[in-house]
């Protein structure tokens, strides 16, 4: 019986001035056929530094010919068969480059059917601006933060620093002197 299997994967990534990581939650449900390993596929840049899960055995990262990366994941056999859910924590790092900078998805591989969500959120002191934005649509209300899609998927960000000591310039033990004018709507 050929293999059939689906993944959905909620992707909760947090940007910094010098790395950008994920978490992703990754499910992989199998619905026809027997399988060691399962695969999906990986867009962007950077390293997965960690797989974990119960009933997960072992991963492993697999380059192509072509240079497309794929995460493969095997599964541990309890009580003579392959359990048909596994559910692993895939965590990324990157480090954040002058220009665009690119986040680590998984994107469908073997999936017969493949669901992706994901948040991108920024550090404190952290200015993140959106430059690309493939195979995902933005979720309303988000302030172009959160994204679901379906299929190959890429995110591209500049990351820089923000408020006023993005340009070296800090007020520090400011203080404003004034007179208030006589009918309290003003000051000089």
């Amino acid at each position: 019986v050929p293999l059939f299997f689906s993944a959905s994967a909620e992707v909760s990534a947090q940007a910094g001035l010098d790395t950008l990581t994920s978490e992703q939650k990754i499910i992989y449900r199998v619905h026809q056929g027997q399988a060691e390993t399962l695969t999906l596929g990986l867009s962007g840049t950077g390293e997965v530094t960690e797989v974990s899960g119960a009933g997960l055995r072992d991963w492993a990262l697999r380059v192509d010919d072509h240079g497309a990366r794929f995460l493969d994941v095997r599964r541990a056999v309890v009580q003579g068969k392959y359990p048909a859910d596994l559910q692993v924590l895939v965590k990324t790092r990157r480090k954040v480059d002058a220009g665009d900078t690119s986040l680590v998805l998984p994107m469908t591989g073997a999936a017969t059917g493949f669901a992706l969500a994901v948040n991108v959120t920024a550090e404190p002191g952290v200015d993140l601006a959106m430059t690309r934005i493939e195979g995902l649509t933005p979720v309303e209300g988000s302030q172009n933060r959160k994204f679901v899609g379906s299929g190959v998927a890429a995110i591209g960000m500049k990351i820089a620093p923000a408020g006023a000591d993005a340009r070296g310039l800090a007020l520090r033990d400011a203080s404003l002197t004034g007179k208030l004018a006589d009918d309290g709507g003003s000051v000089s």
